[in-house]
């Protein structure tokens, strides 16, 4: 029997990094996934050759909803064994949406005849008289969560370590070796941000509202300093997107360099938000050679840093994603919502794991998609009732097609937006918002 563990699972702990040998697989469990609480000790984890493979978000039954606890899943070189097959869905879709399962030209089926590739999200979706469209989301039974981490990454006989009796338990029902270890306990990080918000700006007569501004947000804007109750945006995502203009957010040189501009605009964003109103932004991780980087976490480190109060990150669910699809890995089918406020008292949000319809980019009647990354209406209207009320200022700083815009208007509230590609502004103005200009 081989001593050295081929999965190590920790609830609330890291492991001892003597304990792993190159193929072992590292799952720690945290509960409730509070950013404070874990990332830092990733990073060092990080910084001592770990690799950062995925965050898992399991979905949990909590008194406002459906709440998440998250599994982190590390591992020490790309040398390791990855059960995918074993832990696939069947799909709900391919008697509905793929022709019945008939091959296309090239031969090949539509789908696989093993189910849909797992995600990053665990979720029990429901529904209804042998449909496939979801009428529910809810919460994985935590055996399922157990089952799914051992299949993946052992087979029978394998050695699994672990400080939680329950899952030794369980390993130990399904043929594998155990053993129980204590690992090295989490501790909450003593976090304080030196705030660093810019010199305080002067009111000043407001700019006209319900108007598109051709306008580099890392800029301030005259008139906007505590002006505005609400703020939507979701900014460009380092190196994804070109978006068509010189010196634009999401290309810059290195990774540190765009952190910087961003926390430049969100600087602006507290100048412009009114005492105890919120702000809600759009964000993602990103994989560089196989090891995450936690955009999401500095994203909040950023904005405490600049005074905002951090609220939770909800969970936006897209459950059709196939982003960082690799053989050795769930593929990425989330994306965060990050809420602080400028002293907001509000802690409870409802849900923490949301889903909405999805649209692909955005669509003039000629069918020609001008901008790739569009907000679902729905998701807009969710954070205006929560938010906001009528006649309320809310700002987008990256507005691209304009989606924040036309659903505040929809909703009678007032909107402002940033835009610097005019191809964007020009082309959607007349289809999203009859005659308003931009200024």
């Amino acid at each position: 029997m081989n001593n050295m563990a081929k999965l190590i699972f920790l609830k609330s702990a890291r492991p001892n990094l003597a304990n792993l040998d190159d193929d072992t697989q590292v799952w720690l469990w945290i509960p409730d996934g509070k950013p404070h609480f874990f990332h830092e000790h990733l990073s060092n984890l990080q910084q001592q050759g770990m690799m950062l493979r995925n965050l898992i978000y399991v979905a949990k039954r909590a008194n406002k909803g459906l709440s998440y606890d998250v599994l982190v899943f590390m591992t020490k070189t790309m040398d390791y064994s990855f059960f995918k097959d074993k832990i696939r869905v069947k799909s709900r879709w391919k008697k509905h949406e793929f022709g019945k399962g008939k091959p296309r030209k090239n031969g090949k089926k539509p789908y696989n005849d093993k189910g849909k590739d797992p995600s990053n999200v665990w979720i029990k979706e429901i529904t209804k008289n042998g449909s496939p469209h979801v009428i529910k989301l809810d919460a994985l039974d935590v055996k399922e969560t157990f089952r799914r981490i051992l299949d993946v990454a052992t087979v029978k006989n394998d050695m699994v370590f672990s400080n939680n009796d329950d899952f030794l338990q369980f390993a130990k029902l399904h043929g594998r070796q155990t053993r129980r270890i204590n690992g090295i306990p989490f501790t909450a990080i003593n976090y304080r941000p030196n705030i660093d918000n810019g010199l305080k700006r002067e009111k000043s007569s407001p700019p006209l509202y319900n108007r598109y501004y051709i306008h580099d947000s890392r800029l301030p804007k005259d008139g906007l300093y505590e002006q505005v109750d609400f703020i939507l945006t979701s900014p460009p995502y380092y190196r994804q997107r070109d978006y068509g203009y010189d010196d634009q957010i999401g290309q810059e040189a290195n990774y540190e360099e765009y952190l910087e501009n961003l926390r430049k605009v969100w600087i602006n964003c507290y100048h412009y938000l009114k005492e105890e109103h919120y702000f809600v932004l759009n964000i993602n991780n990103f994989m560089k050679k196989g090891n995450l980087r936690l955009t999401h976490w500095n994203m909040i480190k950023i904005l405490e840093g600049i005074g905002f109060k951090y609220h939770d990150s909800l969970i936006w669910y897209q459950p059709n994603s196939r982003r960082g699809l690799t053989p050795k890995n769930v593929c990425d089918a989330k994306e965060y919502l990050i809420i602080v406020s400028k002293g907001g008292k509000k802690d409870e949000f409802g849900d923490r794991l949301l889903r909405f319809k999805q649209l692909r980019g955005s669509l003039l009647p000629n069918e020609v998609i001008l901008h790739p990354a569009r907000f679902p209406e729905e998701l807009v209207e969710y954070f205006l009732k929560l938010f906001t009320k009528e006649n309320d200022l809310v700002l987008d700083p990256f507005l691209g097609s304009g989606t924040v815009a036309r659903v505040s208007e929809r909703m009678n509230r007032k909107w402002i937006g940033f835009e610097l590609n005019e191809q964007y502004v020009t082309n959607l103005t007349q289809l999203l918002l009859q005659n308003q200009d931009i200024l």
